[in-house]
Formats: structure tokens, C-alpha cells, sequence
């Protein structure tokens, strides 16, 4: 039904708010109408307001009871997430299979000390497979390769189990030499024969290793062995036939005595050579070693000699032509030959001490098996040269007795030197001999740089899954995950769950909270069946009113009801009619005059309620259709009045936007004591606002059911703009 709106004119006199002609009925006449009234009355709006609003949670200390209430609120979103949570766990941990570890331990070991020979020759050639570094051999048995060999060593279907997992890993004890080797698979068995399979097959690599690099030394030692036997059998063959030739000749004391002393020079001079031919075979069979290491390696292919190496031989070898001068006249321990022994010695220390210099400025390795190996060859190497200088002087004395003896029968020459070059070969072999059966007896050897320490034992109980472990993590992370979710949600809700929330969110104080009545006809205090709670709950809000009435004139204070009070929600579902029906009804009661107005003109509801008519109503009495006196109906209540909102209309705010309705309004105002204004929801239209700048005071109900806080501070701000005095809230249907 749309109603017309008088044209009149009128203005009061004893009013300033007048309005526009309401016959202008546009959105922005209207607005600014509204601005127009709440421009008269903001100056005194902030004096007026009695009661305090509360200042807004500042979040400074924890509201221990907000969240136990947000928890409490949320209770089955957190029971369901946690049950859930803990169901997964439960499920995939049964899901899972169980994986068995096994450990074996093994101990790095030196081939000198696996060794069953000790002699010195034997430790030099067996020093290229020193143990490497405890790294170096765990990146070894973690490689594929040696995993993979691992897996053939164990029974086809060990190795089917072993394929649907396993998992290898060497880890080094702390302060020791010993490495633990770690299995898993899902087979306890499997999981011991890995960790053994793999300790087995490091040490079987690792002792082939080792024959092989001792089996090149002893194929070198063979060759030179066969040589010298060779040259020894020619020597002694020569001597027999020569002796069958010449025949055996006595020569007299003094052709002994030189013969006996080219002997000694030639038979020093044969060991020399042997010693040299020794020690050319372990550098030959040292770089050998050092040639079949990795190419990232540097080895020595030759010695440099220094200048000042030269006359350090050539003044050994001076020393060496005069001790045999000075044995002449000397005997051997004498303190002259002391003396030229010690000057021999000091310069072959000087020599030795000179070729390691230079070796060891060359060595950038710091792999300890090819510096031990560059090291003996430097020191063999100087050895050599010291031989060397030796037999050079042993060779200018030789030629000087030859030059005295060679007046001698060269048969007697001939006898001795064959001789002599039998006892050279002889000595040559027997220390080849050595070396190489040294050499066959290490072969056949273990030469393995590790032993087993404790053999992997299959486990009687898995390392996982962890149930125990399992089933506290689920509880764990499914109460984190419920009360952060419940949290989150509460966080997200724009609802408002209790009094204390809407007035912080809304920063009005709450006069009232109406209890919740499941049935409809006890939410009334018309009849006798209402709730004795629902009567105190606005008997409390009766008073609240009162206190936030009360004025002070020429020093006495006064207690009283506002003159009019305009009742309203933010929407619809607030329950604001019968708040102002019970409202209206308890302060008749107490024996003030009230008269009730439905000012929802769009949804009149006062009068299904009252089951009074709705043809005698506020919209009539706007429309002129009807006076106010006859519009204003009794209830059954004494001192309650009402006027109902009469037919429904769509242009409510055009009818309330006219000075007809002020004056309605006003003459409403001066026939009761007090008079409450029933308001349509204010987010619904600008009806609301424009009876707010009639209405002294206001008040917002806020249900339970249907509270947003948004909404609510929108509401809020509407109405504070029309500066009404908004008194507080009223939770309606609170719940206990």
C-alpha cells in the first residue's frame, strides 16, 4: 500500500528541527534532512551521555575466559578434528611395515701389524697399503658399487626382501678406530646378512687390493732374482775354467797382500753395487706402486741433483783415497782413521739430509700412503747417491792397486778376480733371495686393513614404526590442530556469542540480558505464564533507564525515565518488539504512563501481538484518515497505550520525513510520560534514523541467535550520526 504524504507546511514554533516538504521524496533530500537534524543536536550529544562506554579489549593480557569460551563455543569442530587426526595416525601408522636394523662393527687394522714378517725390507715394500683415512674407507662402503656388490652376496630371495627396501649406512665410533655398519629392511634376518654381507666385502676388495700391489713387487724381485743368479752361474763357471786352464798358483806374502787389499776395495766395491741394485729394485718397485694410485696424485719421475751435491761427493771421495793411504801406515781403529770416518760420515749425512730437501719440496699430496711412499723413495734415493760417491772413491783406489800390481802374473790377477766376482754375485742373490721369499710369504698373507669386531646378530624387535611414539604425536598435533582450528574459526566469526562480547565489539554498555523461553507465548508478559526471569530482566532494564536519566537541577538529583526512547536492532531477527512490549508493560506497571508506538511501518507488528486492529494505526493518522486520540488504543495492561503502525506501506521513510509526523510524534510525546518508539531494523532504510531525531534516547537489542558484530557497529554509527543519545544494548535471548 503506498500512501501520499500531506503537504502541509507547518512549522512549530517551539521546535528548531524543522524539516523539509516531505512531497520531495528522494534519496538525497532525505540525507540531507537527516544531516540538517543531527547537526542540532550533536553539540549537546556527548554531555548527555551518562552511562560510560567500555573502552575495547586492548589485548594487553590474555582473556583466559574469552578463550576458554571461544573453545567451549567450538567444542564439536575440536572433537572432530582431533578424532580425525587421531585416526589418521592410528591408520597410517598400522599401514606401515616394520623395519629391523642390524649393526656389525669392524676394526681398522695396518697391514705391518697383520703382518707375519718383520724384517725391515719386507715393512718398506708393504708401506704403499697403509690404511687410508677412516673418511675415505666409510665413502667406500657407502658407494654404489660396494652395495650393490653387497646385495649379490646374499640368496636370491634374501635379495628379492631386500629389494622392496633396505637401507645401508657406516657410521664411525667416537675416539676409536672401529666403524659401525647399520642394515635396515623389513626382514630381521635380511637386515643381519646386509650389515655382515657388506663388512665381508670391504675386507675381501680391500685384501685383493693388497695381493695385487704385493704381487707386482714380487714379479719385479723374480726378474732381478733370475738376472743375478744367471751372472752368478757365468761367474762361477769361469772360475771352474779357469782353474782347469791355469791350475791353482801360490803367489809369496807380499803378492798376497796386495791381492788381498784389491779384494777388499773390489769385494766393497761389489757390495756396493749389490746394495744399489737393491735399492734400485724398491724404487723401481715403489713408484710401481705409486704409478697405480689414482692420476690426482703426483710422484717423483726423477731426482735432481744440486750443484752443491757435487763437492760433497768429491770430498768424500778424497777422504776415501786417503783412508786407504793412512791404512797403510795405520791399523784400523786407529785415531787417524777415526778421524777421516767421522769427516766420511758427516758428509754422508749432509748428502742424505740434502736429497730429502729436495724430494720433499716436490710432494703436494697430503695422502699419507704416497707421502710415506715418497718419502722411502727420497731416502733410498740418497742412499744411492751416497753408494755412488763410495764407489767411486773405491774406484780410484782400485785403479791405483792395479797400477801396482801390475807386475803381478795375470794369471794370479785373473784367479782372484773371478773370485771376487763370484762372492759379489753370491752376496747379490742371497739378498735378492730374501727379499723375494719375504715377498711370497706376504702374498699369501691377509693384507686386510680391517677385522671383524662383532658380527651383526638379527634384531628381535623393529625400530619403527614407533607406536607408542606415533600414537602421542597424533594426540599431540590433533589437540594443536583442534584448538588452533577452533580459535581460527572463532576468529573468522563475525557472531557475537555473549553479552561481554557485544559491548566490546560495540562499545555500549548492556542494561539487560533477557534470558531465553523456548515457547514463543512465555517471551510475552501479557499473560500469566511468563518466566519470573524474563520480569526481572526488564524490571533491570526499567532501572538502568532510570539511572541513566538522572539529571541534577539547581543541586538536587533527579531520577526518571527518559521522556521517549526509541527501541531497535541492526536487522531483523532481534526479537525488538517484544523488548518493547515487555519494556512498555513493566514500567506501566510500576505505575508510569507509557504509550507504544510501532514506528515499522514497513512490517507492523505491535498489533498481532496485542491482537488489537490494525486499520486504526500511525499510518492512518499520518494520512488523516484517522485522529490521534481515536488511533491511540488500551490494552489490558493499566497505563499502556499503543499505536499500532497501521497499514503496511513501502514509502515509511517518506511518511516519517514530514512535519506531519513530527508533529504526530511530538503530540504522542506530551500525552504520556514516557513514550517508547518502536524502530525498524536500522541497516533496513533511513527509517530508523529519522525517528531517532525525534527520539530522546535510543536503545539496540542485540539477540544472541542473530548478533554480527559488524552489523552491530554499523547500527551503532547510523544512529550516533542522527545524534540520538544511545543509552546501551539489551542481550535478548541470552542463554545460560
Amino acid at each position: 500500500m503506498m500512501l501520499n504524504a500531506p503537504a502541509t507546511n507547518d512549522n512549530s514554533a517551539n521546535d528548531n528541527r524543522a524539516l523539509p516538504d516531505s512531497t520531495s521524496s528522494n534519496g538525497a533530500t532525505e540525507n540531507s534532512t537527516l544531516e540538517n537534524r543531527a547537526a542540532s543536536r550533536n553539540s549537546g550529544a556527548t554531555a548527555r551521555r551518562d552511562v560510560p562506554s567500555p573502552s575495547p579489549h586492548s589485548g594487553d593480557f590474555l582473556d583466559v575466559g574469552g578463550l576458554l569460551s571461544a573453545l567451549w563455543r567450538r567444542r564439536r569442530l575440536m572433537l572432530t578434528t582431533f578424532v580425525l587426526v587421531l585416526l589418521g595416525g592410528v591408520l597410517l601408522t598400522a599401514r606401515q611395515r616394520s623395519v629391523y636394523e642390524a649393526t656389525c662393527s669392524i676394526l681398522i687394522t695396518s697391514p705391518a701389524e697383520t703382518s707375519p714378517t718383520s724384517t725391515d725390507s719386507l715393512r718398506g715394500l708393504l708401506s704403499g697399503t697403509q690404511p687410508r683415512s677412516v673418511g675415505t674407507q666409510l665413502a667406500i662402503m657407502r658407494s654404489y658399487p660396494m652395495q650393490r656388490a653387497t646385495l649379490k652376496r646374499l640368496a636370491p630371495d634374501e635379495q628379492k626382501i631386500a629389494k622392496s627396501y633396505y637401507k645401508l649406512d657406516v657410521r664411525p665410533q667416537r675416539d676409536s678406530d672401529a666403524i659401525d655398519i647399520v642394515a635396515e629392511s623389513y626382514d630381521p634376518q635380511v637386515a643381519a646378512r646386509l650389515a655382515n654381507a657388506l663388512s665381508l666385502e670391504y675386507m675381501a676388495q680391500y685384501q685383493q687390493q693388497n695381493r695385487a700391489q704385493v704381487q707386482a713387487a714380487t714379479r719385479e724381485t723374480a726378474q732381478q732374482l733370475a738376472a743375478a743368479k744367471q751372472r752368478l752361474d757365468e761367474a762361477s763357471n769361469a772360475l771352474k775354467n779357469y782353474k782347469l786352464a791355469n791350475g791353482t798358483v801360490d803367489i809369496d806374502v807380499e803378492t798376497k797382500a796386495r791381492l788381498g787389499q784389491i779384494d777388499r776395495i773390489e769385494i766393497s766395491l761389489r757390495d756396493l753395487q749389490s746394495q744399489r741394485a737393491a735399492n734400485v729394485a724398491e724404487i723401481q718397485a715403489l713408484k710401481q706402486q705409486i704409478a697405480a694410485m689414482p692420476q690426482v696424485q703426483v710422484i717423483p719421475e726423477r731426482i735432481v741433483r744440486r750443484p752443491a751435491l757435487e763437492s760433497l761427493q768429491n770430498q768424500l771421495t778424497q777422504l776415501e783415497l786417503q783412508r786407504i793411504a793412512t791404512l797403510r801406515r795405520y791399523r784400523e781403529g786407529s785415531p787417524e782413521i777415526r778421524a777421516i770416518d767421522a769427516q766420511r760420515k758427516d758428509i754422508q749425512n749432509r748428502l742424505q739430509t740434502m736429497a730429502q730437501t729436495q724430494v720433499s719440496s716436490w710432494v703436494r699430496s697430503v695422502n699419507p700412503v704416497r707421502q710415506g711412499l715418497t718419502q722411502q723413495i727420497a731416502s733410498t734415493q740418497s742412499q744411492v747417491w751416497a753408494i755412488d760417491a763410495r764407489a767411486r772413491a773405491l774406484q780410484n783406489s782400485a785403479g791405483q792397486a792395479r797400477q801396482q800390481q801390475a807386475l803381478l802374473p795375470e794369471r794370479e790377477y785373473r784367479l782372484n778376480q773371478l773370485k771376487t766376482e763370484q762372492a759379489v754375485l753370491q752376496q747379490t742373490y742371497r739378498i735378492l733371495n730374501e727379499k723375494y721369499q719375504a715377498l711370497l710369504v706376504s702374498e699369501g698373507a691377509k693384507l686386510t686393513t680391517a677385522r671383524p669386531l662383532a658380527p651383526a646378530e638379527a634384531p628381535s624387535s623393529p625400530i619403527r614404526p614407533r607406536r607408542t611414539l606415533n600414537l602421542i604425536m597424533s594426540v599431540l598435533l590433533g589437540g594443536v590442530l583442534a584448538v588452533a582450528l577452533a580459535l581460527l574459526f572463532d576468529h573468522i566469526d563475525d557472531h557475537l556469542h555473549s553479552a561481554d562480547e557485544a559491548q566490546k565489539v560495540v562499545q555500549l554498555p548492556v542494561l539487560a540480558q533477557v534470558p531465553w523461553i523456548a515457547s514463543a507465548s512465555g517471551r510475552s508478559l501479557l499473560g500469566d505464564t511468563s518466566d519470573s526471569s524474563l520480569l526481572e530482566s526488564f524490571r533491570s532494564l526499567r532501572a538502568n533507564l532510570m539511572l541513566a536519566g538522572t539529571s541534577i537541577h539547581n543541586g538536587t538529583e533527579t531520577v526518571a525515565l527518559p521522556s521517549s526512547l526509541l527501541i531497535t536492532g541492526s536487522r531483523e531477527g532481534q526479537e525488538t518488539s517484544l523488548c518493547a512490549l515487555n519494556l512498555a508493560i513493566v514500567t506501566a506497571q510500576s505505575g508510569t504512563p507509557v504509550v507504544l508506538v510501532d514506528c515499522d511501518l514497513r512490517h507492523p507488528v505491535l498489533h498481532a501481538l496485542l491482537n488489537l486492529k490494525s486499520e486504526r494505526g500511525l499510518t492512518n493518522v499520518l494520512s488523516g484518515s484517522v485522529g490521534l486520540e481515536e488511533a491511540l488504543q488500551e490494552t489490558g495492561v493499566a497505563g499502556l497505550r499503543v499505536l499500532t503502525g497501521g497499514l503496511a506501506v513501502d514509502n515509511a521513510a517518506q511518511l516519517l520525513d514530514s512535519n506531519t509526523a513530527r508533529q504526530v510524534l511530538q503530540n504522542i510525546a506530551a500525552r504520556a510520560e514516557f513514550v517508547i518508539f518502536l524502530g525498524a531494523p536500522v541497516l533496513s532504510g533511513a527509517d530508523t534514523q529519522i525517528v531517532a531525531t525525534i527520539s530522546e534516547t535510543a536503545l539496540l537489542v542485540v539477540s544472541s541467535e542473530a548478533a554480527q558484530g559488524s552489523e552491530m557497529a554499523q547500527a551503532r554509527d547510523s544512529l550516533e550520526r542522527t545524534g540520538v543519545r544511545l543509552l546501551g544494548l539489551v542481550w535478548n535471548n541470552a542463554k545460560a
